[in-house]
């Protein structure tokens, strides 16, 4: 690797010279569009032959004038050499499966994060032993080396570029966990109606749920919250000198009063009462509190500061403005695409639900500069992603736990959507915003009656517009 240069003005450390290089555009002394390394009597940057730098920056395999990395080869040249040694497949050239995975890499609009990823041993190594078919070109390949996120990347990497057929990622990670938890489970018994637990109830559940959309990190967690929830209530049960088929109405009620989170074992127990592995019981209903409704004046002041702050980033911005103005939750909006977006001649629309919200010009003028500014792009991770949040993971949205958490630092909280619901339930028929928000009617309408909203006049004035037509 170079390590500096002799320039005019003396010797030049590689990170000057790396930060020079990168600097390209239009010459003030030869007008020529090229890289800009050198600085001129006016201190403005000019490029090496007005500057009088004898170093050559031209890549001597592509021609290429740019930053030069081994034997003066460009990054891009480096990153395709450098990818033919590890993706060999035994016989001189890259492994054919793999051609598309290569290509990828070397399409990057910086080249510069793909050489440092492949620098990583253990990269290396994953990549030769499914180069040289040590390890199946499979997902039960992937799934047999070392794990950690390293792992995933790959696999998603694979999956991104066509290499590896299309999977659920969280369902295939629910699986791994399934057959982890039930190894960990002493009790034979408790140990059974886990594993009905987790085929018939869950695994059932999203596998069904996977075949109409991709999983979230959220379903799964719900259904590992649920199990772990059952196999409390089955040791705390057998502390009792009890089990799940001969529990009794006093031992629920012991349960719910004493367990520290009672309700978290809630569907467990009603999926065994619903499939005959206890007695017909009667679970303790819990009153449904209120959702915390955050001041308004607030949530207006804090609209108004992502609207007009420029020091923000697009994505905040726009983000917070979809839950502080139109009550989306992080969920959703962390799964938008491009084609949830309609721009018709200025009027831009969002579809949430079953039809488009048209959005206001100020946010609109944000959503716009995010399409053009989205972050995570020009990597082999994302060269054409289709999310409005493009994720670090090949081919994935932002995590909305990431969002969230970026979204709860600028104010954004769950209690400022609900401040935003309150309002739409206020001025919008609860029909009308189950259908364009993506709610389900129920969570409108019930909504709606705590507010004390009148829906029965919205009702009757359909009615007469519908009869007049």
């Amino acid at each position: 690797m170079i390590t500096g240069w002799q320039w005019p003005d003396g010797f030049v450390c590689v990170s000057c010279v790396r930060h020079g290089v990168k600097r390209r555009g239009r010459c003030p002394g030869c007008n020529d569009d090229r890289p800009l390394p050198g600085i001129d009597d006016q201190r403005q940057p000019v490029c090496v032959d007005c500057a009088g730098i004898t170093t050559s920056f031209m890549c001597t395999t592509c021609g290429a004038e740019g930053e030069l990395w081994f034997a003066h080869i460009c990054l891009r040249c480096s990153l395709r050499r450098r990818l033919g040694v590890v993706l060999d497949g035994g016989a001189g050239t890259v492994n054919p499966s793999l051609a598309p995975l290569m290509e990828a890499l070397v399409a990057m609009g910086d080249p510069w994060p793909g050489l440092v990823w492949l620098g990583a041993a253990h990269v290396q190594r994953r990549l030769v032993a499914v180069a040289t078919g040590e390890v199946a070109l499979s997902h039960e390949g992937i799934d047999s080396l070392p794990g950690g996120q390293g792992r995933e990347y790959l696999r998603e990497l694979l999956v991104a570029h066509h290499v590896l057929p299309a999977r659920d990622k969280f369902l295939a990670a629910y699986e791994r966990w399934g057959i982890e938890r039930l190894d960990s489970i002493d009790d034979g018994d408790d140990r059974q109606q886990i594993r009905a637990y987790l085929r018939w109830r869950h695994h059932r559940e999203l596998s069904a749920r996977a075949q109409v959309a991709p999983l979230t990190a959220s379903m799964v967690a719900v259904a590992r919250r649920r199990t772990n929830a059952g196999l409390t209530l089955l040791a705390w049960l057998r502390a009792r000198h009890s089990s799940l088929a001969r529990c009794t109405q006093s031992d629920l009620d012991a349960w719910f009063a004493t367990a520290s989170n009672p309700r978290g074992a809630n569907d467990f127990i009603v999926w065994a009462i619903r499939h005959q592995r206890c007695p017909p019981l009667t679970i303790p209903k819990l009153k449904r509190a209120s959702p915390t409704v955050g001041p308004q004046d607030e949530r207006l002041q804090l609209l108004r500061r992502l609207l007009s702050d420029d020091e923000l980033g697009f994505g905040d911005r726009v983000a917070g403005c979809l839950v502080l103005l139109l009550a989306q939750p992080v969920t959703r909006i962390a799964s938008l695409r491009l084609t949830d977006i309609d721009n018709d001649n200025g009027q831009l629309s969002i579809r949430f639900g079953d039809d488009p919200v048209a959005v206001p010009e100020a946010l609109a003028t944000l959503v716009v500069a995010l399409i053009d500014r989205r972050p995570n792009m020009g990597t082999a991770a994302n060269l054409a992603s289709p999310w409005l949040f493009p994720g670090q993971a090949p081919g994935q949205h932002v995590q909305p736990t990431q969002l969230s958490r970026r979204l709860v630092r600028l104010g954004v909280t769950t209690a400022g959507r609900q401040a935003a619901m309150h309002q739409l339930i206020a001025d919008v028929p609860a029909p009308v915003l189950a259908r364009t928000l993506g709610y389900h009617p129920q969570t409108t309408a019930r909504r709606a009656a705590e507010q004390g909203t009148n829906w029965a006049a919205y009702a009757a004035l359909k009615a007469r517009q519908t009869a007049s037509t």
